[in-house]
């Protein structure tokens, strides 16, 4: 749980400097916390995202 909210803080500081790399940086994430529970995602934006590619 605590490495989620922090990666998703990382993705919202870095959606704000550099919207480009925060694609870079959701798809990374999604990738390496796919093991991750699907309740912490469906409230994050990356959720939606990853939902879309692998529902």
């Amino acid at each position: 749980m605590t490495g989620s909210t922090s990666c998703h803080i990382t993705i919202s500081v870095h959606h704000s400097a550099r919207p480009a790399n925060s694609i870079v940086s959701l798809f990374v994430s999604t990738v390496l916390m796919d093991h991750r529970p699907t309740q912490t995602w469906s409230t994050t934006p990356v959720g939606l995202f990853h939902h879309t590619v692998a529902p």
